[in-house]
C-alpha cells in the first residue's frame, strides 16, 4: 500500500550523486531517479511529481522516506497547493524515526510510523504475545527500498 524512497550514493568524476527509488512496500521497484550532487528536498519532490504527473489519481497513500517530516515543509512552504499534501500520508521510515521524533513536533505528529492513537489503523497490526498481551506491531517494512 505504501512506498518506499532509498539512496543509493554513486562516485561519478568525483561527484557525489544519488539514486531515489521508488518501490513497493514488498520490494518490488516502481521507478527510480537521480539527483546530482546532493539528494534535496526540491528534487525529491520533482521526481515524485514527474513519476506521477501522468496519473496523480494513482499517487500513493502512504510514502515512506527517510526525511519525510522536512519533505511535508517544505511541500507546505513551496508547493501548498500540491496534489501530494492532499492524496498521501508522508511517513518517516522507523529506522530514522528514532533520531527525530524526540525534537521534531512535525514529525511526531505527521509522519510518525507507528501511531498509537488509531489515527492510521493500516500502519499496524495487533499481535498476541507469549503472556498473552496484545502489542502493536508494524504491518509493513518500512525499509523495503534500503533492502534493494
Amino acid at each position: 500500500m505504501g512506498f518506499l524512497s532509498a539512496k543509493l550514493y554513486v562516485i561519478l568524476r568525483q561527484k557525489r550523486s544519488t539514486v531515489q527509488t521508488f518501490q513497493w512496500a514488498c520490494g518490488v521497484p516502481i521507478a527510480w531517479g537521480k539527483c546530482y550532487t546532493t539528494e534535496s528536498l526540491s528534487q525529491v519532490y520533482e521526481l515524485m511529481d514527474d513519476i506521477w504527473k501522468d496519473h496523480p489519481e494513482d499517487q500513493p497513500g502512504f510514502l515512506f522516506y527517510d526525511d519525510a517530516c522536512n519533505l511535508v515543509c517544505h511541500m507546505v512552504t513551496s508547493h501548498p497547493e500540491s496534489l501530494w499534501l492532499h492524496s498521501t500520508r508522508f511517513i518517516v521510515d522507523a529506522f530514522h524515526y528514532v533520531t527525530h521524533r524526540a525534537t521534531d513536533a512535525v514529525c511526531h505528529l505527521w509522519c510518525n510510523p507507528s501511531p498509537i492513537d488509531g489515527s492510521q489503523p493500516d500502519l499496524l497490526i495487533s499481535q498476541v504475545n507469549e503472556a498473552r498481551e496484545v502489542i502493536l506491531q508494524c504491518a509493513y517494512n518500512s525499509e523495503a527500498a534500503e533492502q534493494l
